[in-house]
């Protein structure tokens, strides 16, 4: 079988052959650019083979001079708590992104609230899409009372696809969005958020989970394309493991005893 697929934004048609849970919907549109907005419509018998998707990312070229490129690096994130860049810092104004990841009880949440409280105040609107709890979670209500939190350029979701985050990103103009967890996003793998991060312009916060024996839940592809990974052990204490803009390090989150009892 063949599927035909229509751009949600241009209307544009494209033929794809099948795969099981639609893994071969088509990437970017050739006519628009619209990252990730085909929509399947009718599958028309042609064949008993099925094959791979032709259609895909077309990347953007870019040519700078290395004094370009290295001045373009010299701009960091200013205005974010001092607890916050005692941890998480230094991070670029744009186009970052980060894995944070741990046990149950580790204050994944916690942090990552923190740092987008700060990201709202210091550069604009953060979505943090809860899909683990949901955007109505009374734990994750009660959690942003105890902090304190009530940014009204930190907005809390429940997003499952990401035409959806894409709408919200526009609509709000979201600088950040967290991803809590990549666990719980279905078959979205890292290389989908790198494309979301690179053609809305944003930066990308994502969670995940850490097994019975304290390891890393997930793809590895996910730790291999983020800028920096943050692993939360537990007992308040952090670990950098990772970093492209600073040296890695480790030592005590500065709020482990302002907020207790995360989960």
């Amino acid at each position: 079988h063949r599927q035909n697929w229509t751009c949600l934004n241009c209307q544009a048609a494209v033929e794809t052959p099948w795969a099981p849970e639609f893994k071969n919907r088509p990437g970017r549109c050739t006519n628009c650019g619209m990252f990730k907005s085909f929509q399947t419509n009718i599958a028309s018998p042609k064949t008993k083979r099925p094959g791979r998707a032709t259609a895909g990312i077309v990347p953007d070229t870019v040519v700078m001079t290395a004094r370009e490129l290295r001045d373009s690096n010299r701009s960091f994130q200013r205005g974010l708590p001092a607890d916050v860049e005692e941890v998480f810092g230094p991070l670029p104004k744009d186009l970052w992104k980060l894995l944070l990841w741990g046990p149950p009880g580790g204050m994944k949440t916690t942090s990552a609230l923190k740092l987008c409280s700060g990201l709202a105040k210091a550069s604009g609107a953060v979505l943090y899409n809860s899909l683990e709890q949901g955007a109505e979670s009374h734990q994750l209500s009660q959690l942003l009372t105890r902090m304190g939190i009530d940014d009204q350029n930190l907005l809390i979701g429940s997003i499952h696809d990401l035409l959806g985050v894409i709408a919200v990103v526009k609509e709000r103009d979201i600088k950040t969005v967290v991803i809590d967890s990549i666990n719980m996003a279905g078959n979205i793998d890292a290389r989908d958020y790198s494309r979301l991060s690179r053609e809305c312009g944003i930066n990308i916060v994502l969670i995940a989970q850490a097994t019975k024996t304290g390891q890393y839940r997930g793809s590895q592809e996910f730790a291999h394309l983020v800028d920096v990974v943050v692993e939360l052990p537990g007992e308040g204490r952090y670990k950098i493991n990772k970093n492209r803009f600073a040296e890695c390090k480790q030592g005590n989150l500065p709020w482990f005893m302002e907020v207790p009892n995360e989960n």
